[in-house]
């Protein structure tokens, strides 16, 4: 999967440089209710599930715990789904020189700078 990767949810857009810095964000009810739809930086759907992790506690209780995950499965490619949700949230944060005719790679980019300022160039 490409990243960033971005996940849609509670009418807000999240992006996340890894994979691990995205499963320790979302809520595992969250995920449990699907409340959010997640893609890579490509367009391909992501597919955000509960996992049970191993878990040693105090050196010899081994215990699972529930984690959130990100399966790197490509099921399908939604560019067309993810750029009509990037463009009206960066509509709505006025980011200049945003518009319709924008493909998906320059949408992200205006997303990373905005979410991501530290990112911009």
């Amino acid at each position: 999967m490409k990243r960033p990767i971005i996940i849609s949810g509670h009418g807000d857009i999240l992006v996340f440089r890894t994979v691990e810095e995205a499963c320790s964000y979302i809520e595992l009810i969250d995920v449990k209710n699907g409340e959010y739809i997640a893609f890579d930086a490509d367009g391909f759907s992501l597919t955000l599930a509960i996992v049970k992790k191993p878990r040693t506690c105090f050196g010899f209780l081994n215990i699972n715990r529930l984690a959130v995950t990100i399966l790197d499965e490509k099921y399908e490619n939604k560019a067309e789904d993810l750029a009509a949700l990037l463009l009206p949230f960066l509509n709505a944060a006025n980011i200049k020189n945003v518009g319709a005719g924008m493909g998906l790679p320059d949408l992200i980019s205006a997303v990373e700078n905005y979410v991501l300022p530290d990112r911009a160039a």
